[in-house]
C-alpha cells in the first residue's frame, strides 16, 4: 500500500466523517480499504481524462473491484 493510501486509511478509521477516493491507489488498496471502512466510505475517483489509455484501463478495472464489492456488501 502506497505510504499516502494508509495515512488516508488511517484517517478514516478514527474520523467517521471521512471518505476515501480511487485515484491513484492500486486495486488492492481498494479491497484493503473496503475491508476495513466498508465500501459506503469509498467514493469513485480518477484522473482517467488526463492518464494514457493504458492507464484508462487501470482505472475502469479499478471501478469493476469496487462495484464487485458494492453488490457484495462489504462484508
Amino acid at each position: 500500500m502506497l505510504i499516502f493510501a494508509a495515512e488516508a486509511l488511517l484517517a478514516s478509521v478514527e474520523c467517521k466523517n471521512i471518505y476515501l477516493e480511487t485515484s491513484w491507489t492500486t486495486a488492492e488498496d481498494i479491497e484493503f480499504f473496503i475491508k476495513n471502512i466498508g465500501s459506503e466510505r469509498i467514493m469513485m475517483g480518477s484522473d482517467i481524462f488526463n492518464n494514457t489509455c493504458y492507464n484508462q484501463a487501470i482505472e475502469i478495472e479499478k471501478y469493476k473491484i469496487l462495484w464487485h464489492y458494492l453488490l457484495k456488501g462489504s462484508t
